[in-house]
């Protein structure tokens, strides 16, 4: 069994060496590229993509393993899905080419690129999806999933986006928001910094908190005396429309735009049973601690109650999951039962109708007929069809359950 076990790591290694080096995809940028991971190519006419699962990586930039993670779990769906990870790219990767666009500060809340300050991160989601919708019209299914600062980036594309929704879309649409450190909270009620709710809140059918126990005017335990910015930027709606804020994607939509896209859209919120240590950069600012102490699953736990408390009516569109037995970890999630039946669910609740587009201000994203259609692969060249799955998603798949078998013989 020992020999066994060593030959089982090492094959485990060389995959996971060989699929280090997958075929980037780029959206042309001016005289920049923006980096992505994907299944398909983009760029490419494709009538049998059904579905477009888009997994956001988190803070730490681990877009290859969150893309290699997802599309190894799926292969039931694997010829009729395009997996894509958008790879909010900053510095110290040497696969990417020299030119790729960089967001080196604030990608999650739809701040701009390093190289262009009209250019946001958001837009990049927002021209990966018209490239799809373009190119795959068999499409009737959109998943937006991310965990960590992932799930945080898909939390706030899907408040303010007009071009990843059903509506526009006209196809079913789920938003996953795994982890994430904090959220935005849709009026200006927080939990009263008085009240500990690690003494009341064990888990979500044993959370009881009331509406007395969250104040409008929320003020911070001490030594600190005030937290004015605590409903402002990422965490609430007060500073949506401020000018005097410094320019992101959401500020061209408004502030109930923003409300009733967070309300009536089919979104599952998750985080793991044991993602309650306060790590992987977790946001302990004021304006984070006022959301909750700092642990992920109890933020979690007291979002959902507060969305039940002053938003019950529109709790037929959200669900709220804990996966057991996963600490803070992107594979974990993404290889949890609770992840691949949301993905493999097919059925979607079709929301009201939401306010016109027109009370969105131009958002900047490309239309169909735009060049961006036209996806390079690694060095710039335009990338062709191929005839089968990339070998870096049949990698992933063998690595996943490759490892599955290390997991039984570990048990051993």
């Amino acid at each position: 069994m020992s020999v066994l076990f060593r030959w089982a790591i090492a094959l485990v290694l060389l995959l996971s060496q060989a699929a280090a080096d997958p075929t980037l995809q780029y959206l042309p940028q001016g005289n920049y590229q923006f980096p992505f991971y994907s299944s398909v190519p983009l760029g490419t006419q494709n009538t049998q993509i059904k579905r477009l699962v888009f997994a956001l990586h988190g803070i730490g930039g681990n877009a290859l393993q969150d893309f290699t993670t997802v599309t190894g779990n799926f292969p039931n769906i694997m010829f009729e899905t395009a997996f894509v990870t958008p790879y909010f790219y900053c510095s110290g990767d040497s696969t990417v080419a020299s030119n790729a666009l960089t967001f080196c500060a604030g990608w999650l809340d739809g701040t701009a690129s390093d190289q262009n300050s009209t250019l946001y991160s958001f837009d990049m989601i927002d021209q990966l999806v018209l490239l799809a919708k373009k190119n795959f019209p068999s499409i009737n299914y959109y998943i937006f999933a991310g965990h960590s600062a992932g799930g945080q980036t898909i939390l706030r594309y899907a408040s303010s986006t007009q071009i990843g929704i059903a509506e526009y879309l006209y196809a079913n649409v789920k938003y996953i928001v795994a982890g994430a450190g904090t959220y935005l909270y849709l009026n200006s009620y927080r939990l009263n910094s008085n009240v500990d709710p690690t003494t009341i809140c064990q888990s979500l059918d044993n959370c009881p908190l009331t509406q007395n126990d969250f104040v409008q005017n929320y003020v911070p335990p001490p030594p600190r005396q005030s937290c004015s910015v605590y409903d402002s930027g990422k965490y609430g709606l007060s500073s949506v429309n401020d000018p005097s804020q410094p320019p992101n994607y959401a500020q061209r939509a408004t502030a109930d735009w923003i409300f009733n896209s967070l309300v009536e859209r089919n979104i599952t919120y998750m985080v793991g049973d044991l993602d309650t240590v306060a790590n992987y950069k977790l946001d302990v600012t004021c304006s984070a601690m006022a959301q909750g102490p700092a642990s992920r699953k109890m933020r979690f736990l007291i979002f959902s109650r507060y969305m039940q408390i002053f938003f019950p009516v529109y709790q037929q569109y959200q669900n709220h999951k804990i996966v057991p037995g996963c600490p803070h970890s992107d594979p974990c999630i993404y290889s949890s039962k609770e992840f691949e039946l949301e993905v493999y669910s097919g059925t979607t609740i079709n929301p009201p109708d939401l306010p016109p587009a027109s009370s969105i201000t131009d958002s900047g994203s490309l239309p169909d007929s735009t060049p961006v259609a036209k996806v390079s692969g690694n060095g710039g060249s335009t990338s062709s069809a191929p005839s089968a799955l990339p070998s870096s998603v049949l990698v992933g798949a063998c690595t996943v359950a490759i490892a599955a078998v290390l997991s039984g013989l570990w048990a051993l």
